[in-house]
């Protein structure tokens, strides 16, 4: 069965994916948006499920994906569903 975390992962994974953006691009458009440097490895890790995005960053990878709707909502609800002292833990 799938963690939230995992949930998460598949879902950032998957919302890259269908935009046709590279891990790289994804993280320079991020860095762009956000002010902060990602790396394209802090993205990986992100979709990987070892390291968890802050709700800032969940809600503007998906505003940067064109996700649909539910999928904003369903990307919200599981990062709130993670406690932030679960580092990599799954």
């Amino acid at each position: 069965m799938d963690t939230p975390r995992q949930h998460l992962a598949e879902l950032l994974r998957g919302g890259r994916n269908t935009s046709g953006l590279s891990l790289r691009a994804a993280a320079e458009r991020l860095t762009n948006k956000m002010g902060d440097s990602y790396s394209y490895s802090a993205l990986a890790s992100y979709e990987s499920g070892k390291s968890l995005p802050s709700p800032g960053v969940v809600m503007e990878l998906v505003k940067l994906y064109d996700m649909p709707e539910k999928d904003c909502r369903l990307a919200e609800a599981l990062r709130g569903a993670i406690p932030n002292n679960t580092r990599g833990a799954a």
